[in-house]
């Protein structure tokens, strides 16, 4: 059996798992997305830092670029939206926002080692994003962050 760079079995082809979220937000019922299960670790930490530093209007565009592959959303005018950051953007934040939440509670983890406990009250640095654009746009909450 061929080696790959001296170990002692054959290299194993590391693929990027897919999966459909079915979204719930008002607004989005019935809407289905299509988004990369796991993404590199620099996209997860720059998604992270968008977040903890409050840049929502970039969040959108960064998820759309960078783990949202296809969706069956369409706009006010029945055009299809593209699923990317310009479509991200063209939603409501609070739909974006409940997009980027139903992603992050997707992902298989079982806790946060990169932020403290929030059982102290305390509310997430995606908790605090959140609710800085709904009090901002007065829709409702896309829920609880991860």
């Amino acid at each position: 059996m061929p080696s790959h760079n001296g170990f002692r079995t054959a290299a194993i082809r590391v693929v990027r798992p897919k999966k459909i979220l079915e979204l719930t937000h008002e607004g989005l019922m019935g809407g289905e997305i299509e988004v990369w299960a796991d993404v590199s670790m620099d996209t997860y930490f720059e998604l992270k830092r968008l977040i903890a530093d409050e840049e929502g209007e970039l969040l959108a565009g960064y998820f759309g670029d960078h783990i949202l592959i296809d969706w069956n959303l369409v706009g006010e005018d029945d055009e299809a939206l593209p699923p990317n950051g310009a479509g991200m953007n063209a939603l409501g934040a609070s739909m974006s926002l409940a997009i980027v939440v139903d992603w992050f509670d997707s992902l298989d983890k079982v806790s946060d080692p990169l932020e403290p406990n929030s059982s102290n009250g305390e509310l997430s640095d995606l908790e605090q994003l959140d609710l800085g654009a709904s009090s901002k746009s007065q829709a409702p909450s896309p829920g609880p962050a991860p």
